[in-house]
């Protein structure tokens, strides 16, 4: 994966998390061509982390899925985050949360699944995903937090 990264309006690729985050080229094995994870450049990739699954200390950890936040740059009122799933290769992109305000954490849950506890305006809600599909298998409201104090 090499992040292409914007510092001040000029973009650079990168290996690591230095800048805001635009895109990510996928490059596989020498005869298969390069991938954008985006088709444009305009979103801010704010998480992008690797979910691996747990081996033995002797071998190495095997990503399962990828796990990214992102926020359209011209997003129009309150911006809101959009949390994505996709495979170790950048395929099979998937959105299964729209019009986040914030994630407060994210966790696998045994092999197959991940939660998600997040808020969305005043609710506090957590999401179980199928990390085989991707189908948001549940999603319930945990409680509601004022507005203001």
């Amino acid at each position: 994966m090499i992040r292409l990264t914007a510092n001040t309006g000029a973009a650079r690729y990168s290996s690591s998390a230095a800048g805001e985050t635009r895109n990510v080229l996928f490059v596989g094995a020498t005869d298969q061509p390069a991938r954008w994870l985006f088709k444009d450049h305009g979103n801010a990739i704010l998480r992008l982390d690797q979910l691996r699954d747990t081996t033995g200390p002797r071998e190495p950890a095997t990503t399962r899925a990828l796990y990214i936040e992102f926020r359209k740059e011209a997003s129009k009122g309150e911006p809101t985050l959009t949390v994505a799933l996709a495979k170790p290769d950048g395929s099979a992109f998937t959105t299964v949360l729209r019009d986040v305000t914030r994630v407060l954490s994210y966790r696998r849950i045994g092999a197959n699944r991940i939660a998600i506890l997040f808020q969305r305006g005043t609710t506090l809600l957590q999401a179980d995903i199928a990390l085989e599909s991707f189908a948001v298998l549940r999603q319930r409201q945990v409680a509601q937090v004022p507005s203001a104090l």
